[in-house]
């Protein structure tokens, strides 16, 4: 598990309903690096462009808090856990 902090600069560099620039896509390539991809239900990751993708859930409240965002731009700062082990942003 990775405790990934969604900010409060996240959220104000943020761009709704964009996958690449929303703040949750920007939380998550601080945290572990790579190239990645948020969807609302589920992140994608990968190590180089070329390579297969990790693809991981999103909890139910991460998902929420996206679709809220892409509707109303607002979100509160807040964490949560990504079902992924890494022990360094280059271990993916």
């Amino acid at each position: 598990m990775k405790m990934i902090n969604v900010t409060a600069t996240d959220i104000r560099l943020g761009k709704r309903k964009d996958p690449r620039r929303c703040p949750v896509f920007r939380a998550i390539r601080r945290s572990i690096g790579g190239y990645i991809y948020v969807g609302n239900n589920a992140v994608q990751i990968r190590s180089h462009p070329s390579n297969v993708a990790t693809v991981v859930a999103l909890p139910m409240r991460v998902d929420a808090a996206i679709t809220r965002y892409d509707r109303t731009g607002k979100m509160k700062p807040f964490s949560f856990k990504l079902a992924i082990n890494t022990k360094s942003k280059t271990t993916l």
